[in-house]
């Protein structure tokens, strides 16, 4: 996939993705690119190698959703990875000086990569966001689009000031994945401050990781954003001024230039990008600009918050638990009570009853019965 080709600024290398397979002294090998820098590499499959001995064909296939990028070769994965260099871009081919033939080409719409019951229920504060933009009456050599600087050299927070125009709560802070520096400076904090009067007043925080991450609560989309989830959610007032803002260290993670123009959900108006530093906060009247990009997660303002991994105590006060699907502890009764009976006789202390995990779902979106079976 494609953004655009310039041989001026690049020295003739494509700015886009590309899946690649080759034979040379190290045997036959596939990489995948974004705009000629290696971003995964390994060796073909011992399959996909007797192909090429017997000069049969090799089926490559490149699955672009937004920032997910999956390559596939004879139908075996190989690479899946979120990279936000390139937010888009069309299909292209490309052969070297060399004999090279294509077949059986076809360009298909993705589908969509589910990541937690909270990003399919919600909605995000930012509808629409785009790092490049277009100048079409430029007088210059250096094609459209362009893209926004990307800049790792403040130490402070950076992020957007907005305002909803409906009660919402906010349920999960996110930041996009823009991986720069040492591994020490991949984790940011994401805060959400409110604007009262001349000073601002925090509401909620979250630790939001830009590497893959294993910790409940973390939610990664085909976006290139990585959310974390709040505890509890918190509603944001009509009409109330909001800070969503990105702790930064200079030469570590990358974060978008001002230049990044958003548009707000339904219900939400972003009044411009903010920052700070050592001189306190900056606001800018510049209306759908912003830094970062940093995002949130939103849901109803009659939303309940859902506890996981609980154990039902009550089961009729359950049923009206928040609507999707659900994790219910349901002990075993039976064991953990003739296992406790049978340590008592013998004067040991009760055994500590046993859980399991047990996913109830639920097709209808109003209640959800969580009754043990």
């Amino acid at each position: 996939r494609v953004l655009r080709y310039t041989f001026f600024n690049t020295g003739g290398k494509p700015q886009g993705y590309c899946l690649q397979v080759t034979e040379d002294g190290l045997g036959a090998m596939w990489t995948l690119t974004a705009s000629s820098e290696v971003l995964a590499a390994g060796p073909l499959s011992e399959t996909s190698k007797e192909k090429i001995a017997r000069k049969e064909w090799l089926q490559l296939r490149l699955e672009v959703s937004k920032a997910r990028i999956r390559a596939l070769i004879d139908g075996e994965t190989v690479s899946n990875i979120i990279d936000t260099s390139l937010p888009m871009g069309q299909v292209a081919l490309n052969c070297g000086y060399h004999k090279c033939q294509f077949d059986n080409i076809k360009v298909l719409p993705s589908s969509k990569n589910v990541t937690s019951f909270l990003a399919t229920t919600s909605r995000e504060l930012l509808k629409m966001y785009s790092p490049v933009t277009f100048h079409y009456d430029a007088r210059t050599c250096d094609p459209s689009p362009a893209q926004t600087p990307k800049r790792d050299d403040f130490t402070g927070f950076v992020g957007l000031a907005f305002v909803p125009q409906v009660a919402v709560r906010l349920a999960a802070l996110g930041r996009m994945v823009l991986r720069g520096g040492p591994p020490v400076a991949a984790v940011h904090n994401v805060e959400l401050l409110e604007v009262d009067g001349k000073q601002l007043k925090y509401v909620a925080s979250a630790a939001v990781p830009t590497t893959p991450s294993q910790q409940v609560g973390i939610i990664a989309t085909d976006e290139g954003f990585q959310y974390a989830e709040l505890r509890e959610s918190v509603l944001l007032e009509p009409g109330h001024k909001y800070v969503l803002a990105s702790s930064e260290i200079s030469g570590g993670d990358f974060f978008y230039d001002k230049a990044v123009v958003a548009e707000a959900s339904e219900g939400v108006q972003i009044l411009g990008p903010a920052y700070s530093n050592q001189s306190g906060w900056t606001f800018d009247s510049e209306p759908n600009l912003l830094f970062g990009p940093l995002n949130a997660l939103l849901i109803p303002a009659e939303a309940q918050t859902q506890q996981l991994f609980t154990p039902v105590a009550d089961p009729e006060k359950a049923k009206h638990a928040a609507s999707g699907p659900a994790f219910v502890m349901k002990s075993q009764e039976s064991k953990a009570t003739s296992t406790a009976e049978a340590e008592a006789e013998d004067g040991a202390s009760p055994a500590t009853p046993q859980w399991e995990v047990e996913l109830v779902e639920d097709q209808t979106l109003s209640t959800l019965d969580l009754s043990p079976s």
